[in-house]
């Protein structure tokens, strides 16, 4: 592959999907810093008890827009345009209907789900509220995710980066006007962001009216083996959003157990900060990924491996800036979103010094999963994400914090990543395949 190639990739996909992941990021930032801000360590820790809601909203759109996307792509590569439409046609029809069913159950279990987070008597209103007001929007926010994804496969990352920008922007005026002058509380700030993912949805539909086939739903009929596929391909995509909520999970049950909601308020930070070095990196992913699937399926297989040395070039530098920035203003960050809290401020210094040590493997671990969902090696991709999303998080928080205290805690997610890249590169026979 030619240097130039590479410049257009890296311009043309990579760069609007990592702002437009970032503004996606942003409307979960926004509202910590303002609910910190505006409400306070309970409003914290509320808030970061219900964030494991959007993994699970953002890992299904994120499933449908990746496995149809990818597939897409691939089938474009073979040259048939047909196959590649009617997995459009799916990701958008069974997005469409999984919103609704998540919003009938999160409106019917509300308090169950709440409870089942972590939530407890302290916080369970503050919870609720949150929660009840993000519910309703979840159609909007899965399809957001899904949408984007599919637009970059069409070449038309910017549009995904404007409608995020978009929303994010809505989203900060929202925010601080329903928690600030409307002391609308916890669920201004749910609705707020509910809003701006409106306002992403809006912008990315007009993808659909400006494309050069149209989509009509009235041809859809369910393809068993075209879902199977979509699922099989996007299933390691959903599994690396999920372990954000798992991590999340785990992290607040074992933090009450340590140190108490003091614990919990700190992370609330901390996750904020890695969702949005995950949202980076998924950028990276997504904007190389319809370049290794057109690839994959047009046998261009030294295209693919300059692609995917690029991406782990990239996830590795902001990886280490991240790494820097901590590092040398721990307490500034921390001061973003709190306010002179010396107890909060202690603890999360310490666990960002620990915790960013992670992002330069997470990086390198998500381009190389993200490689294998292009080349259609989904369950192999799969099989990486479970280990680092969930099997080794649960063995480490559990082991770790018995030896080494609340520093075990955050150095967890630390010792998972190193683990799953040590044992992929076990794994790896032929280091060809290592590309």
């Amino acid at each position: 592959m030619k240097d130039k190639k590479i410049g257009n990739l890296i311009i043309k996909n990579v760069l609007p999907s990592v702002g437009g992941m970032m503004m996606v990021s942003l409307y979960i930032l926004f509202d910590t810093i303002i609910v910190g801000q505006g409400i306070g360590k309970e409003g914290l820790a509320a808030l970061n008890i219900g964030l494991p809601i959007y993994n699970l909203i953002f890992g299904t759109g994120i499933l449908l827009g990746t496995g149809s996307g990818a597939y897409m792509s691939m089938s474009r590569g073979r040259n048939n345009i047909e196959e590649g439409e009617k997995s459009v046609l799916h990701s958008l029809v069974i997005g469409v209907t999984i919103g609704i069913i998540y919003t009938i159950i999160g409106l019917l279990f509300l308090e169950n789900i709440a409870m089942f987070l972590g939530a407890n008597d302290n916080n369970i209103m503050l919870v609720k509220e949150y929660l009840g007001s993000i519910i309703i929007f979840i159609p909007s926010f899965l399809m957001v995710y899904n949408i984007s994804i599919l637009v970059k496969h069409e070449n038309r990352a910017k549009l995904s980066m404007i409608a995020m920008g978009a929303g994010g922007t809505t989203n900060v005026i929202l925010d601080y006007i329903f928690v600030f002058p409307l002391g609308m509380g916890m669920k201004g700030a749910g609705i707020a962001t509910g809003i701006s993912s409106v306002v992403s949805l809006l912008i990315l539909l007009t993808h659909f009216k400006n494309r050069e086939i149209k989509v009509d739903f009235k041809k859809f009929r369910f393809d068993k083996i075209i879902f199977k596929a979509i699922v099989v391909i996007g299933v390691g995509s959903f599994i690396i959003e999920m372990s954000s909520g798992v991590a999340i999970f785990l992290f607040n049950r074992k933090l009450l157990e340590t140190i108490g909601e003091i614990g919990v308020s700190s992370y609330s930070i901390i996750s904020n900060i890695s969702l949005m070095m995950v949202a980076i990196f998924t950028g990276i992913c997504q904007g190389i990924l319809p370049s290794i699937s057109h690839d994959y399926g047009s046998g261009k297989h030294e295209d693919i491996k300059n692609i995917v040395k690029v991406g782990r070039i990239l996830a590795v530098g902001i990886g280490l800036l991240f790494i820097t920035v901590g590092y040398l203003f721990p307490d500034k960050i921390s001061a973003i979103f709190t306010k002179d809290w010396s107890d909060i401020l202690d603890v999360t210094k310490e666990g960002i010094s620990l915790y960013f040590l992670a992002f330069p493997i997470m990086g390198l671990n998500l381009i190389q999963i993200s490689y294998l969902q292009g080349t259609g090696r989904g369950k192999r991709a799969t099989w990486l994400s479970l280990c680092r999303g969930l099997i080794f998080i649960l063995i480490f928080i559990n082991i770790l914090p018995m030896i080494l205290g609340v520093k075990g805690i955050w150095l967890s997610i630390v010792a998972s990543e190193i683990t799953v890249f040590c044992i992929f590169l076990l794994l790896i026979k032929d280091k060809k395949q290592l590309i």
